[in-house]
């Protein structure tokens, strides 16, 4: 958003996959409080020094990958990092005039247990975009469904979405 937001004649169209869609002046941690139950939120731990967050382990499967082959699973946890926590305590400050001359479409997964369909629905009225495309995925549709997102990504790409 923001480099759209800088330089909308460079992107062709922005595609929110799984993603927090903020509205000019939110932070992500923001848009968490919309869900006071998140199990996101609650799976969240800050790192002693509180520079940086990460998600538990024991609750990373459930929330990101609950439709993955269980090999994929662990290989996908063993790759989470923790996050600095500076970008989720930014804002982002986009223009009708700029950003929103950007066509975007947003990924919606209706399995997703870490931005629950409810969070996605009301982030995409709140900010609005051009085209959803409806996923039976978890969180991660890049490992579970590799082909059916290229082509939702094709479609979205061809405006046949």
């Amino acid at each position: 958003s923001t480099i759209a937001e800088r330089r909308p004649e460079r992107i062709a169209g922005l595609v929110y996959l799984c993603a927090l869609l903020q509205p000019s002046g939110a932070t992500p941690a923001d848009l968490h409080r919309h869900d006071p139950d998140s199990a996101l939120v609650a799976a969240i731990e800050m790192a002693p020094d509180g520079s940086a967050t990460s998600i538990r382990p024991d609750a990373a499967a459930e929330l990101f990958y609950g439709d993955c082959r269980p090999e994929d699973v662990r290989t996908a946890i063993e790759r989470l990092v923790p996050e600095p926590i500076g970008p989720a305590m930014s804002t982002i400050d986009t223009s009708a005039e700029r950003w929103g001359s950007v066509p975007r479409a947003y990924v919606r997964c209706d399995r997703d247990r870490a931005i629950v369909p409810a969070e996605q629905d009301r982030m995409i009225a709140e900010v609005g975009v051009d085209v959803v495309v409806e996923m039976a995925s978890s969180h991660s549709p890049f490992l579970s469904q590799p082909d059916a997102l290229a082509a939702a990504l094709v479609e979205i790409r061809d405006g046949t979405a």
